[in-house]
């Protein structure tokens, strides 16, 4: 089953992304694994979906160590003439939470607030169902179980 507003859990998950994006100033959220799976975007557009392609082929394709095998990611992209203004954590050993930006920002409060919602972000994720029903065979869901 495709994850989506029917699913309760993939629901708060959401909420969730949107009040931190609240609190942070940031455009919209969204959490992905080092797989390229997206798992939620919070404010949804076929732009904001380009930019979470572009953050993983920035920052996560290539880490030298992947998320899997111990690796983090802990990363502040901020460039006047870039259109991908953003922060970004891993956690769970396979996930990233990314915020993306308006323009250029101090990330010394988003930080703190992103690295105090991560407990809970990690809850909601995962609480999700896999999304290709429940004898997922996906690298996510592997990697969820």
């Amino acid at each position: 089953m495709p994850l989506g507003p029917h699913v309760p859990a993939w629901q708060r998950l959401r909420d969730a992304l949107g009040e931190l994006c609240r609190q942070t100033g940031a455009a919209y959220a969204a959490v992905l694994d080092e797989s390229n799976c997206v798992w939620c975007v919070w404010n949804v557009s076929p732009d904001n979906l380009g930019a979470v392609v572009r953050l993983y082929e920035r920052e996560v394709a290539n880490l030298v160590v992947p998320l899997r095998r111990g690796g983090r990611l802990s990363v502040t992209h901020i460039e006047e003439s870039s259109t991908d203004v953003y922060l970004a954590e891993s956690f769970g050993g396979l996930y990233i939470l990314a915020l993306w930006f308006h323009g250029p920002f101090d990330p010394v409060l988003p930080r703190a607030r992103v690295l105090r919602a991560l407990p809970r972000i990690a809850r909601l994720t995962l609480a999700l169902p896999p999304p290709d029903g429940p004898d997922s065979s996906s690298a996510a869901g592997r990697g969820r179980a």
